[in-house]
């Protein structure tokens, strides 16, 4: 290999999920492509801090937040310790409930090297079962963000093909890659301020696509890489459906009102859809939950 890799350090966060965190640990300890690594424990309400302590090493910092400030605090508390302790060239951000291989990881630091342009960089996404899924964002507009807040409009999105990725192409540049794992250079995060502590969790990409875009900086997707999301249920075993909602209402209005110049009108506008949007859900989720029982009990006396 000719060319000098770039040094890297990749930020995990975990909350009560610690046995997906080993997994991944277990697993990329070993890649010399990745020079340091740190697990930010988000205050989980479980025994997961003490569980990955034994997993601390030369290689692998554990550390715990004083507080959950969600999906952004957290990984900017782990970034900046990589930073001011390491150095890293790339800060790797990526949930724990992803499988990788070491050939990802230097094709993306080869990509770097050779692509100044760049400041983001992923992979297509797959499945478990080996299927490409959406792999990158494109922002939301105020009118399709109004939209989102209803039920017949998010059945009609459904029907609308996903991101398609062009393989023609050997980096498909996008918004933002889908925040699963992403790859930034250092340099660039520092310089935007890094990510927007102003949201718990939700639309933490679509603030970091606009941002990079505001100091002129490109994301994109290396169509030749791949890794697996394999959508860990932690977000739904540990917040409740109208919980879950009201904090993605939140995130929306926060994106929209801090990243897009919108009016006082358009403001009021988009809280009203918001409560509709929560009056909706308060109806839905029971109905949805009977449909689900019902569907169970149908299963069982079949089989």
């Amino acid at each position: 290999m000719r060319w000098k890799m770039l040094t890297t350090g990749i930020v995990i966060l975990n909350y009560n999920d610690s046995e997906t965190v080993i997994s991944l640990l277990r697993k990329i300890t070993l890649f010399t492509s990745i020079n340091h690594i740190v697990v930010v424990d988000n205050c989980s309400t479980d025994n997961s801090f003490e569980k990955l302590k034994g997993f601390e090493s030369n290689k692998c910092n554990i550390l715990k937040t004083k507080f959950n400030g969600g999906y952004a605090y957290g990984n900017n508390f782990g970034a900046k310790y990589l930073i001011n302790r390491y150095k890293p060239e790339l800060i790797l951000i990526a949930n724990p409930d992803i499988d990788i291989e070491e050939n990802f990881i230097i094709g993306i630091l080869e990509t770097f090297k050779h692509n100044q342009q760049y400041a983001l960089l992923s992979g297509v996404v797959l499945d478990k079962n080996g299927n490409v899924t959406n792999s990158y964002i494109n922002t939301p507009s105020y009118m399709s963000d109004l939209g989102s807040c209803t039920i017949f409009y998010r059945i009609l999105n459904r029907f609308r093909s996903s991101n398609k990725v062009n393989y023609d192409m050997e980096i498909l540049k996008v918004d933002i890659p889908i925040g699963s794992f992403f790859a930034i250079r250092t340099s660039v995060l520092k310089e935007i301020n890094f990510m927007d502590e102003g949201t718990f969790l939700f639309y933490e990409e679509n603030i970091l696509a606009t941002k990079l875009k505001s100091h002129g900086y490109y994301a994109g997707i290396i169509t030749g890489l791949s890794y697996i999301h394999m959508h860990s249920t932690t977000i739904r075993k540990t917040l409740k459906t109208l919980q879950t909602h009201k904090i993605h209402l939140n995130s929306k209005y926060y994106f929209q009102t801090n990243y897009r110049d919108i009016n006082k009108f358009q403001k009021i506008l988009l809280k009203s859809a918001m409560r509709y949007s929560m009056l909706e859900t308060m109806v839905l989720t029971p109905f949805k939950n009977f449909i689900k029982i019902w569907i169970i009990s149908k299963y069982k006396r079949l089989y």
